[in-house]
């Protein structure tokens, strides 16, 4: 009896003790859970956050970039007699010869933004002197606005009517961001610009700013997407003296460019971005997920999905997916724990 009653309380104090360690262990592993929980939580919320400050930062950018175009296209109007053909430039210099025009590298003065003007070789440079006065007072009108912006400056470009000129700020190699407009692209991009905005001219407006997806390949590595609208130039600027029709400026706005957090954590944002004018203009990605999908986050087989709109009746829209090899990349050790817990 005594043995039976000796193995009896060692039995129950053993007992005791694993209650003890399954009480422990239990507490751990819910205090671990809770923790990754959290961990993958605060990956989510950094990406959430992430996504609307992108967002919120693109369509501010969008805003001041119809800003600028309007003020440019209203101000040098014809009706408000403000071009001057009598502003020489500094300097002028020949830089580039195409099939049948010529390509000058022009400064309004010793240090101010150089602009490149494409000419065909049919005008004289006495014809040429209202287009490069013109080129002097809008390459002005481009460093003052953009100075007192806290957003990045575009390329900007602006065509005449028919393919007499056009015009190129900052020039060919003059920037100091990135080098996007090189001797060795200027034809093409030039060329395949005029050609996809000569397609939207019924849509060309002096009051409106209109909104475009970019000729494919027009930059390599860049999230681009233009903007135009129509501008009603004397003809005193044309080298043949008359023109018809609206002359169209044109900015182009780099989106990749909004990424200031991207450049501090040295990784994306997101995996895939598309943006939507109000329109209904496919500008940036792919729309076939978009109307399936809807406002805020979702799931689908693609992975985590968020749908933003801008404010207004005819708000534009973006969508960022980010793909599940992505996201649990960044919460690959929060989730481990969470897998090897569960797995005891």
């Amino acid at each position: 009896m005594k043995y039976e009653s000796s193995r009896l309380r060692a039995l129950a104090t053993s007992s005791q003790r694993l209650n003890k360690m399954l009480l422990l262990l239990t507490s751990l592993a819910l205090l671990l859970v809770s923790m990754s929980y959290w961990a993958v939580g605060r990956v989510f919320e950094e990406e959430s956050d992430k996504v609307d400050f992108h967002f919120a930062r693109l369509i501010e950018s969008i805003h001041e970039h119809e800003s600028f175009l309007k003020q440019a296209a209203q101000g040098y109007s014809r009706a408000h007699q403000n071009v001057v053909t009598y502003v020489q430039p500094f300097s002028s210099k020949l830089i580039m010869l195409g099939d049948d025009e010529e390509v000058y590298q022009v400064k309004g003065l010793a240090m101010s933004i150089p602009f490149t003007l494409a000419k065909r070789n049919e005008y004289s440079d006495d014809a040429m002197s209202g287009a490069l006065s013109w080129g002097v007072q809008l390459t002005d009108f481009y460093s003052s606005f953009w100075a007192g912006s806290f957003y990045s400056s575009p390329q900007l470009f602006m065509f005449s009517p028919s393919p007499q000129f056009n015009v190129a700020i900052p020039g060919v190699g003059s920037s100091r961001r990135q080098l996007l407009l090189e001797k060795s692209n200027f034809f093409e991009v030039t060329q395949s610009l005029y050609a996809k905005l000569s397609a939207e001219r019924n849509k060309l407006s002096e009051t409106h700013v209109g909104w475009m997806r970019a000729p494919h390949g027009l930059f390599q590595d860049t999230k681009t997407i233009v903007g135009y609208i129509g501008i009603d130039l004397t003809n005193e600027v044309m080298p043949s003296g008359k023109d018809h029709g609206l002359s169209i400026l044109t900015a182009l706005l780099d989106a990749s460019e909004i990424n200031e957090l991207e450049r501090l954590l040295v990784r994306p944002i997101n995996n895939r971005f598309t943006l939507i004018s109000p329109e209904g203009d496919v500008l940036l990605g792919e729309p076939s997920r978009v109307n399936n999908l809807s406002d805020g986050f979702s799931l689908d087989r693609y992975g985590l999905c968020f749908k933003l709109k801008s404010a207004g009746e005819n708000p534009w829209v973006g969508l960022y997916s980010i793909s599940y090899e992505s996201f649990f990349r960044y919460a690959l050790w929060p989730l481990l724990g969470v897998i090897g817990l569960f797995s005891l």
